[in-house]
């Protein structure tokens, strides 16, 4: 038996093409993997709740700029404590601020509405040091070669996660009233996040070459160099979709059928597409087709948003929401790939990676409150919601023009300076 699991292992550990990852990277994607279990419930159900406590979407939305405003400036921060501990250590701290939230919660059950800033920004915090931690060790494990392989991976186990714990989190919750199904869950996911610290504690530390902080040259560099700020540009763009898009659907849905059971199926299916969307664009997209993942799917994704317009229906958003999991990998991926491709290929970024992460999550975080505050502008109604999701999604072709002026321009950079 044991010989047989030996060699179940050694299959897929060469079908899957880990093998042209560094040691570690099993570990790193088992960790990660918990924390999704445990976040997934407060990311997809928090919205219902607070839906549930007021009736609109309004609570929802100042949420999700809380926590933005938090997560970015909390990167930075991370990148400083990395260089002083390591990442694995700020990896750590980010669960840690989870379960703060999660007592937060359970402190404030009666009163959650006042206590959401404050719920908000322990889930902000918990982000920024977590996610800071998440790009370091994800580009530590792989090469420019692997890195779409290493987002694939991670991608298809997201995908199951969000395949599973949404929709089974959302049939407990519907069998009970009031707030009840939301305490069993949350509870469920204080239990899974302490489990998490300790799976977290196998992952060897993840640690910089050297202690001193770059940030003050990496922001020379930045504001010298031009490829660096469209590259900024480029994550700030597909962010004001990606934060938009993160909650609209689940609360356009919860609006027309206020059920947590449907929102959770919906989850579901989203998982089903994003394992399946993550699994070929690990097969399909490499260097060499990056930009034409960008623009084939920003085409489809916004053709089947202006067909929206015929009618929104919870059948509708639900299919435009599973195609939208689908294609999430190869309009989101790209960019990260290009972005770190050039940021390690220049000796002059090279030894700031960790600084450059949290910069470029400000600017991520920036673009979703964008993405976010645009969206409360709009008129709170049908077309409203429709508009919002059709120029978003056309402002992706932006995105990938600025993204593909980065990546023919670091090509010819390379090649002058082989040549010399």
């Amino acid at each position: 038996m044991k010989r047989l699991f030996r060699r179940l292992h050694d299959h897929i550990y060469v079908s899957a093409g880990l093998y042209r990852l560094a040691d570690g990277f099993t570990t790193f994607a088992a960790v990660h993997t918990a924390f999704l279990i445990f976040t997934s419930l407060q990311g997809v159900f928090i919205n219902t709740l607070f839906m549930r406590l007021t009736g609109n979407s309004q609570l929802v939305m100042y949420y999700n700029i809380i926590t933005n405003c938090v997560a970015g400036p909390m990167m930075i921060a991370s990148s400083l404590i990395a260089r002083r501990t390591s990442s694995t250590f700020s990896m750590r701290t980010g669960i840690l601020f989870h379960i703060c939230m999660y007592i937060t919660f359970f402190l404030s059950l009666h009163h959650l509405e006042t206590a959401m800033p404050l719920i908000a920004a322990l889930a902000g915090l918990g982000n920024g040091c977590y996610y800071f931690s998440y790009s370091y060790i994800l580009n530590a494990f792989s090469t420019d070669e692997s890195r779409d392989l290493a987002a694939s991976i991670i991608g298809v186990l997201a995908g199951i996660v969000s395949l599973t714990v949404p929709a089974l989190s959302g049939l407990v919750i519907a069998q009970f009233e009031g707030l009840t199904g939301y305490t069993v869950m949350f509870g469920v996911s204080l239990g899974m996040a302490i489990i998490t610290i300790l799976v977290s504690s196998k992952l060897a530390p993840v640690v910089p070459e050297d202690r001193q902080s770059h940030l003050s040259s990496l922001l020379r560099v930045i504001r010298e160099g031009k490829l660096y700020k469209l590259i900024l540009l480029g994550d700030f763009i597909k962010c004001t979709r990606e934060g938009v898009c993160g909650f609209l659907f689940n609360v356009l849905l919860f609006e027309a059928i206020t059920n947590e059971a449907i929102v959770g199926l919906n989850t579901l299916l989203a998982g089903v597409a994003s394992i399946l969307g993550a699994f070929i664009y690990g097969r399909l997209i490499g260097s060499k087709n990056r930009i034409l993942s960008i623009g084939a799917s920003s085409t489809i994704l916004l053709l089947c948003a202006s067909l929206l317009f015929i009618q929104l229906s919870p059948l509708t958003i639900i299919l435009y929401s599973t195609l939208n999991a689908a294609l999430g990998p190869f309009l989101m991926n790209p960019g990260f790939s290009i972005c770190y491709q050039h940021v390690l290929g220049s000796e002059k970024s090279r030894q700031a990676m960790a600084e450059f992460i949290g910069v470029r999550e400000c600017f991520i975080g920036l673009g979703r409150i964008c993405g976010i505050i645009f969206t409360m502008l709009m008129p709170a109604s049908t077309s409203g919601y429709v508009t919002t999701i059709v120029l978003l999604t056309a402002a992706q072709y932006l995105m990938m023009l600025l993204f593909r002026y980065v990546q023919n321009h670091h090509a010819r950079e390379m090649a002058e300076a082989g040549a010399a």
